[in-house]
């Protein structure tokens, strides 16, 4: 520890070590702790030498009193000295401070008995007996604390001080009220030397307990550094992730878009019930693929935070009969019966995120057929107010299913879980879509919980707080209106991929429409600089030139197509959605694969403001 030679200072503070040892507790030195304890001010000490000094004056002892008061004063003057000085020889042993210490305090102690002794032994009255008794106290009181440190700086200041009260009562009584004085003081110094050594036991305990504290300490920084590597490994395991998750989905999707595209249109040209329904096989195939990869990039949005729910007016009656109507086929392929009932006092219109709602009952709906074999799921559907402008929606999905096991209820609900590993075998499925359907029912505020047993079936609760909604407006329960076969769109269609370009274009042709390709950002650039179309179909993740850039290129260039209404149409779901696109200059989105509908309603939003004119579907 480095320090300055013209001004030492105190060997450390508690502050200082535990700071410098990351909290651990000091190691105890007793004489370094003693020697910072007795460096005080020499002005201190002289003040109160002098304070003593005053009253010896005053009872009749002035000369006794200034001798006794030189010496004292000059004692401290040169002990506090010598305090320094081995206070700044830092590397000097424990050992040699204690002996140095012991010879110092037994000194001090007899040049401060000398003044009391001396009255005493002049004139033994009640007043000098008196001041001699105080000092002898004060005098003590400095021993035990001492002492509190080492038994041998104890006696170093307390035996000068016994030494003289024993010459003292020898002096100043006879023999026969000595003898008990004697006896007395020698049983007070005993137990003035048991307290001081309980002390020192303390301070043992104290010195135990520092070296197990530190021990934790250093346990527990290890621990605090494991869990700091722990989580920034599941930092980047989770970015990694994340990534993975982001290029999966857009590799996955772009062969998906091929497949379901192709699928779709061969759909309309089908000729014969034979081949309607391979088709149909293929399409429901690959749309049940594309439903297990939107279940595990959804999981992978709620754990990064970034699934928001958006509620609009809608109809729940529309909503939940839609959904039975999608469902009916299956049903009716295994002979079950698949029933709603709405009750009346649910609102017309609600403040919903339907497709989120859409795709929790979606999940619900679709478990309760897949475990049920005989009988069949009924749907029934409540509100209960909460209050003038908020009710709380009550969604039942009963079944005549398998049941559950009720011991196995707390693991439903968990990812890529189900309540028995042989109805996984038995059944199928990824385990993930009741884990999705209670974290979405979560963010919406809402519950999720099952009750059966096995062989009676199943019944799954969700429940919902919601604001009752206002009937839309008119305009946007009006149908929108389509583009004409006779009023063809010239469309600038940009993607990297030859299979996605052959999709959209036997899309849009079979819709009627004219079409320009364009297999990255330059080509596209080039295209929108020599011609006007009335929409452009951008792909997002190109190599070069991305599609935002080129979108950028296309609006600053002083070409026809600055303002033509742009939509995305991307493979990449995870790191993008609609709104982040719109911010972007984009007038629309489309995920991929592409969904005729989707897409069809999606360029009628678009247009729908600038054209009258119908886009057929």
């Amino acid at each position: 520890m480095d320090r300055q030679d013209n001004a030492p200072r105190a060997l450390w503070t508690f502050e200082d070590m535990t700071d410098e040892n990351d909290g651990a507790l000091p190691s105890i030195s007793v004489p370094w702790i003693t020697l910072n304890a007795l460096i005080v001010p020499p002005v201190a000490l002289w003040i109160a030498t002098v304070l003593f000094m005053i009253p010896m004056a005053a009872i009749g002892h002035p000369i006794i009193a200034t001798v006794t008061g030189a010496l004292s004063i000059a004692a401290d003057a040169f002990i506090q000295h010598r305090y320094r000085r081995l206070n700044a020889m830092a590397d000097l042993a424990p050992e040699k401070v204690l002996g140095a210490l012991i010879r110092y305090l037994s000194a001090r102690a007899t040049v401060a008995m000398i003044g009391p002794v001396a009255i005493v032994l002049a004139r033994p009255g009640p007043a000098e007996l008196l001041l001699a008794g105080i000092a002898a106290c004060l005098l003590l009181c400095v021993a035990v604390g001492q002492g509190q440190l080492s038994r041998s700086l104890f006696w170093a200041s307390a035996g000068p001080v016994i030494v003289g009260l024993a010459a003292i009562i020898i002096a100043a009584f006879p023999l026969r009220t000595a003898a008990p004085l004697m006896a007395t003081l020698v049983l007070t110094t005993l137990f003035l030397n048991v307290v001081a050594g309980a002390s020192i036991r303390l301070l043992g305990d104290w010195d135990t307990l520092r070296d197990r504290n530190n021990r934790l300490i250093e346990r527990l920084t290890a621990e605090r550094e494991e869990a700091e590597r722990a989580r920034e490994d599941a930092r980047h395991a989770g970015q990694a992730k994340a990534n993975f998750l982001a290029t999966m989905s857009h590799e996955i999707r772009t062969p998906m878009n091929g497949v379901l595209g192709m699928a779709q249109l061969l759909q309309k040209t089908a000729h014969d019930d034979d081949q309607r329904r391979r088709i149909d096989t293929l399409i429901h195939s690959g749309e049940f693929l594309l439903s297990i990869l939107n279940d595990i990039l959804d999981i992978s949005k709620i754990d990064a935070g970034k699934l928001e729910i958006a509620t609009t007016p809608e109809d729940p009656r529309c909503l939940l009969d839609g959904l039975i109507q999608l469902w009916a086929p299956a049903a009716a392929e295994k002979g079950l019966y698949l029933t709603i009932h709405i009750a009346d006092d649910v609102p017309a219109f609600l403040e919903l995120d339907a497709r989120r709602l859409r795709q929790i009952l979606f999940n619900l709906i679709g478990n309760a057929l897949k475990f049920t074999s005989e009988g069949g799921v009924a749907v029934t559907v409540e509100a209960r107010p909460v209050d003038r402008t908020r009710v709380r929606l009550h969604v039942t999905v009963r079944d005549t299913g398998i049941g559950l096991d009720p011991e196995k209820l707390s693991t439903l609900f968990e990812r890529f879980s189900q309540a028995d590993q042989s109805t996984s075998r038995r059944f199928g499925g990824a385990g993930l879509g009741l884990a999705i359907s209670r974290q979405l029912a979560q963010l919406m505020d809402g519950e999720l919980w099952a009750e059966g047993a096995q062989g009676q079936g199943a019944a799954f609760h969700l429940s919902l707080p919601v604001t009752v909604a206002e009937s839309p407006a008119a305009a946007s329960t009006e149908p929108v209106a389509s583009i004409a076969d006779d009023a063809p769109l010239s469309i600038l269609i940009v993607d990297d991929n030859r299979v996605n370009l052959a999709v959209l274009e036997q899309i849009l042709h079979a819709l009627g429409h004219e079409v320009t390709q364009a297999s990255n950002g330059p080509a596209a650039v080039e295209h929108g600089a020599a011609q006007l179309y009335d929409l452009i179909l951008m792909d997002i993740q190109m190599p070069g030139m991305n599609g935002v850039d080129t979108l950028k290129a296309l609006r600053i260039l002083d070409g026809p197509n600055r303002s033509t209404p742009t939509i995305a149409v991307t493979a990449d779901v995870l790191t993008g959605g609609r709104d982040d696109y719109m911010a972007q200059g984009f007038c629309g989105h489309v995920a991929k694969p592409i969904q005729i509908p989707e897409l069809v309603g999606e360029m009628n939003r678009v247009l729908g403001a600038r054209s009258a004119a119908p886009v057929a579907a």
